[in-house]
């Protein structure tokens, strides 16, 4: 079924939203099977291009021969194929309404400025992107159209350094499967962040096959990519893993718990002990609310003590 009305009409809106980003665009009739679906549906910020309800509502709104939509928005292809900007969903509704013709703008851009329209226009039309659709789009920003972080985590929305992250731990993941491993993704997050720290590929490999072995904790994986990483070359960088599998191996052999329950006990109490060394005993009792807050801190700090020395005792 064919509508007998002209379903699109040109926008004040669109044209004042490309104007203010200096592009050259025109208005043409177009048929509507001319837009590449399937490119359509894959250029934009979100991970379903179509939102049912909303198409729905369109086709309600049309009921009547009353709704006129403005006009979408696409760029066009070297084969004269048109792809959407702007327009999944009226695009969709167009189609189940049997619609063969409708107004678009065409675009004339550079393909990063595409990109940018694209993440733009789910803002403008009320649908914003998750996080995560947006951490993957400015992962394509960068990667693909090579945009800086910076520029990146700007168009879409997200702090640099969360953006970073993202983008380092993705394409570590990358790297963990083209050298065969499996199991990254099952890391722990801030686990696969210190990973991806690791520039040299043949550290990167073998730290990352160790890391999933042997269950090591967050505090094993820092230091050991800390030690990777102030190494000078390859040679020394596998030594530094090697140094953590070996201390893996006698771990096992001296029968202490497997896994990384008993590691973990290890650095967590390593940890402790090292933050009391560095506290400042008389700035905690002057700021000590009350006598008995002092107090209290007092008979904790015996407690410790008698705690610690039963341990140095036992190696006396």
């Amino acid at each position: 079924m064919q509508l007998s009305f002209e379903i699109t009409q040109p926008s004040s809106d669109v044209e004042r939203w490309l104007n203010s980003r200096f592009v050259t665009y025109e208005l043409r009739k177009i048929p509507l099977s001319s837009i590449d679906i399937q490119a359509s549906r894959h250029n934009q910020a979100r991970h379903e291009a179509i939102t049912e309800a909303r198409v729905q509502r369109f086709i309600r709104a049309s009921r009547g021969d009353a709704a006129v939509f403005p006009a979408l928005v696409v760029y066009e292809t070297p084969s004269g194929r048109y792809v959407l900007i702007d327009g999944n969903n009226r695009q969709e509704t167009f189609s189940r309404l049997g619609v063969e013709e409708c107004l678009v703008y065409v675009v004339r851009a550079h393909a990063d400025v595409l990109a940018t329209l694209t993440a733009e226009a789910n803002e403008r039309n009320g649908d914003r992107p998750t996080r995560d659709e947006s951490l993957q789009s400015g992962k394509r920003l960068v990667e693909q159209h090579h945009y800086t972080l910076k520029e990146a985590a700007q168009h879409v929305g997200l702090s640099h350094s969360d953006l970073g992250r993202y983008v380092r731990v993705e394409q570590a993941a990358s790297r963990a499967y083209a050298a065969g491993i499996r199991g990254f993704h099952n890391l722990a997050e801030s686990t696969k962040q210190r990973l991806s720290a690791i520039d040299a590929d043949p550290a990167f490999r073998a730290a990352t096959q160790l890391t999933i072995r042997a269950k090591l904790s967050i505090a094993e994986v820092s230091e050991m990519v800390t030690n990777i990483n102030a190494a000078r070359d390859d040679q020394m960088k596998l030594a530094a893993v090697a140094a953590v599998a070996e201390r893996v191996r006698r771990d096992n052999e001296s029968q202490k718990p497997r896994g990384s329950g008993g590691r973990n006990a290890w650095w967590r109490a390593k940890g402790a002990l090292t933050t009391l060394l560095k506290l400042d005993i008389t700035a905690i009792e002057t700021a000590a609310p009350s006598d008995a807050a002092r107090k209290e801190f007092h008979e904790l700090a015996r407690r410790v003590s008698a705690h610690l020395k039963v341990a140095t005792d036992a190696d006396a």
